[in-house]
């Protein structure tokens, strides 16, 4: 289904085309009745102004930043800026600009500092991985010193409540819950088992804390005999050296790094375990 037109939203409040173009840009003088019967029939119809049209017309820069990790080729953060380079490509010659800034995931500080990065000159958009919410606020607010309409989305991580224009990225906790019903279908659920979650994040992520609780509140809904144990990776490691295991074992890994982790098994550890859960198809992990 089209969008409706600004020539449509005139014919249907019995205005002018010019009259529903101060009211969607917010300047010159409208009457207050009919700037709100304009307004009802933008929101009923979900009207959303060409931001690339207008801007082609008015020959101005359209500008996006992107705050996004730091990443290897090959690996998950990689996939994501190509997606991002793709969608520039197509674009180009429609007066887009992206202002790429990374930062480093596992330090907290350095998403903070990624603001001083940005050059206010007008963005119209923000595409932001927010590892943290309070940082996240902290760009947000700053970039809109600079333009106070400007749009953001959220990309893996998402703060609902922060009303972000769109989000990409899967239910994280719906994903932990899927791999509770992979571990039921493999059968190692089918008497009591020792289920190790891997975490070595001192501020552990949303995403991958939503995964956790997923998965673990999918255990307690099923009564699946587990005991659950969140430890770092030389904790695994030394728990599947100690001796003899009566139990089967499962290895939980919440991130994309699944082998990373596994690399460093050994094959007497990696005979005690009887099922591995990773994340993400990276070039690393399709193995």
């Amino acid at each position: 289904m089209s969008q409706i037109t600004t020539k449509e939203i005139a014919s249907i409040a019995g205005v002018s085309v010019g009259t529903v173009d101060r009211v969607i840009h917010n300047r010159g003088q409208v009457a207050d009745k009919t700037r709100k019967k304009i307004q009802e029939i933008i929101d009923k119809n979900g009207y959303q102004p060409n931001l690339i049209a207008r801007n082609l017309v008015q020959k101005k820069k359209l500008k996006i930043v992107t705050i996004l990790p730091t990443y290897q080729a090959g690996g998950y953060w990689s996939k994501v800026w190509q997606g991002i380079h793709r969608a520039e490509n197509e674009l180009r010659g429609q007066s887009l600009s992206l202002e790429p800034i990374f930062y480093d995931i596992k330090k907290p500080e350095s998403l903070l500092k990624s603001i001083s990065k940005i050059r206010l000159d007008e963005p119209i958009g923000l595409i932001l991985s927010p590892s943290s919410k309070y940082v996240c606020l902290k760009i947000i607010n700053y970039l809109k010193t600079s333009c106070e309409k400007f749009k953001y989305i959220f990309v893996d991580t998402n703060y609902v409540d922060l009303q972000p224009l769109a989000f990409f990225g899967q239910d994280a906790s719906k994903s932990g819950a899927l791999c509770g019903k992979l571990m039921s279908l493999s059968g190692c659920s089918n008497k009591q088992f020792n289920l190790y979650i891997q975490n070595d994040d001192v501020v552990i992520q949303k995403t991958i804390q939503d995964r956790i609780e997923g998965l673990l509140e999918y255990i307690k809904n099923n009564k699946i005999l587990c005991n659950p144990y969140k430890m770092t990776t030389k904790q695994i490691y030394s728990e599947l050296n100690s001796g003899t295991v009566n139990l089967k074992n499962i290895l939980f890994i919440p991130h994309s790094r699944a082998n990373k982790v596994i690399e460093e098994l050994n094959l007497n550890q990696l005979s005690k375990l009887n099922l591995i859960i990773g994340y993400d198809i990276t070039n690393d992990n399709e193995y």
